[in-house]
């Protein structure tokens, strides 16, 4: 029997380690000017659905996760191996090689995004410790309007604020889900539905999830052009494409054995640094 959500969970983290190596690719090997300014834009635009992907990723990784302490760690490990290279790039004799710009760090991102989710997910509010990473990033994050400087490199995230809200949103779609479950099934139900099934469920969180990143970037828009101070660029906006993938998730794990659960994280700093090589020897 064909079923509407064919994608699981190895497949989609497979495709976002495609996406964000396209990304990649146009970002250190493609230039923006001249002949190939076309490509560049449609790599980089390619990229903008990576994050959401790892994004939502994060978010069924603290819910699913046996021990959600050492899942953290290992995310907040592979912060402080990006911000390690980041240190190097900036203020050692690597420095005349590697021009880092604003690459910030997007795993400081998922950590502090994870962090936060874990907070409400565990219902274990007296730990109000753990909100304060989130609260750091919010002050860095509103100092980097007004403060220049070297120091946003390691202490402002990749994707802002916009990136925290996003993992946040599909966290609220997956807490509402039961609720809107529950709604359908006081009002709407038939016998034949089926509406607490499994299946159906993952229909709901999936529609749920795609409404929070239509919203998250929608305001962020908004707010963009609005208020001048507030970092967002337009183009980013073409990860409401993602939702297209999230459609047709259908919730199951798939084959992920421990060395794929290393390669998926391993992969994103890993090809950042081959690519940066590559730039620097072709350049």
């Amino acid at each position: 029997m064909n079923k509407p959500f064919f994608l699981n969970s190895t497949f989609l983290k497979i495709l976002a380690m495609i996406i964000i190596l396209i990304d990649h690719v146009g970002y250190f090997l493609v230039s923006p000017f001249g002949d190939t300014e076309t490509l560049y834009w449609l790599l980089r635009g390619i990229g903008r659905l990576g994050f959401p992907l790892y994004a939502f990723f994060i978010v069924e990784g603290i819910i699913h996760s046996r021990n959600i302490k050492n899942y953290l760690l290992k995310i907040l490990a592979l912060a402080l191996v990006i911000s390690a290279f980041q240190v190097l790039s900036l203020y050692s004799p690597l420095s005349q090689y590697f021009y880092i710009g604003e690459a910030y760090n997007v795993f400081l991102t998922l950590f502090v995004g994870g962090l936060t989710v874990a907070y409400f997910h565990i219902k274990k509010y007296r730990r109000i410790y753990m909100l304060i990473p989130l609260l750091v990033l919010i002050i860095t994050n509103i100092s980097a309007l007004y403060i220049e400087g070297d120091w946003q490199i390691l202490l402002v995230n990749e994707y802002r604020i916009y990136g925290l809200v996003m993992i946040f949103g599909f966290y609220l779609a997956y807490a509402l889900t039961p609720k809107v479950r529950a709604y359908l099934v006081a009002n709407y139900q038939a016998p034949h539905e089926g509406i607490n099934t499994p299946q159906y469920t993952q229909k709901i969180n999936n529609y749920l999830s795609c409404i929070s990143l239509l919203f998250v970037n929608l305001l962020w828009y908004i707010l963009s052009v609005t208020i001048a101070i507030v970092p967002f660029d337009g183009f980013q906006t073409y990860s409401i494409f993602t939702a297209i993938l999230i459609l047709v998730y259908n919730g199951e794990k798939g084959y992920q054995p421990v060395w794929f659960r290393w390669v998926y994280y391993l992969f994103y700093p890993a090809h950042l640094v081959l690519l940066a090589v590559i730039s620097l020897l072709i350049s």
